[in-house]
């Protein structure tokens, strides 16, 4: 997927651990994390690192799973605690279950960096 991405007019592309150290040189206008937030163990870390690696008023778009969270408002207050403030989250079909034939939806989420 990187390698069909870096064909496209991107200033620049980084693939990392995300649940390791996200120590870079520099600050991101925009991350995009898509099909693996619903693997991460530690989600408030990893907010707290995206957070950390961001220009304020940067961009935080990712995908997970619908049902991720049990209560979703305890996930933006997470993702708020961190500096990060939902500015859209949209429900989409993600693809049929081919064992169980059910449909898996997904949340697409924006959230943006205010300063503190």
């Amino acid at each position: 997927m990187l390698d069909r991405a870096r064909l496209l007019p991107y200033k620049a592309l980084k693939c990392v651990n995300i649940e390791e150290s996200l120590a870079f040189d520099d600050y991101f206008d925009a991350i995009i994390c898509v099909g693996v937030f619903e693997f991460i163990r530690d989600i408030h870390s990893l907010l707290q690192r995206i957070s950390a690696s961001m220009n304020d008023g940067g961009v935080f778009g990712f995908t997970m799973p619908v049902g991720t969270f049990k209560i979703f408002n305890e996930f933006i207050s997470m993702a708020d605690s961190c500096g990060l403030k939902l500015i859209k989250c949209e429900q989409f079909f993600g693809y049929k279950d081919s064992g169980t034939n059910e449909s898996v939806e997904y949340n697409g989420i924006l959230l943006k960096k205010v300063s503190k």
